[in-house]
């Protein structure tokens, strides 16, 4: 049985066999797998990021543990300011995201560039 092989690595694949007996088998590398993965994981992180940022009100100040609300004084009728607890996320929570994100994204491409300049890569020919 002849065989018609795309590319053999580790990894996830699909084969297919023809009527003449051949076979052609597809197979992605763990390297593709994880670029792909982190890419997603890395774009996820911004995205999460910037919906939480611009849910909270897009604020572009530092982020914030606490709010002042103005309550009138029953008494004077000064309104003054009452702090409450709340998170308001800043730009400083908004630029670390997109930070971790591309960090995230670029794990991948780094990775693999580091496993084949070392030779450690699963997709070189044997």
């Amino acid at each position: 049985m002849m065989h018609r092989v795309i590319a053999e690595c580790e990894g996830f694949g699909l084969e297919r066999n023809f009527d003449d007996g051949q076979t052609l088998r597809l197979q992605r590398s763990y390297e593709a797998v994880m670029k792909k993965w982190s890419l997603i994981a890395g774009v996820g992180v911004v995205l999460v990021t910037w919906i939480l940022w611009i849910a909270r009100g897009c604020h572009t100040g530092l982020t914030h543990n606490t709010a002042y609300r103005s309550v009138p004084d029953p008494i004077t009728g000064l309104t003054g300011l009452v702090p409450e607890p709340a998170w308001i996320p800043g730009i400083d929570f908004l630029g670390w995201g997109f930070l971790w994100g591309a960090v995230i994204a670029a794990i991948g491409w780094i990775g693999d560039a580091w496993r084949q300049a070392s030779g450690n890569s699963s997709s070189r020919k044997k």
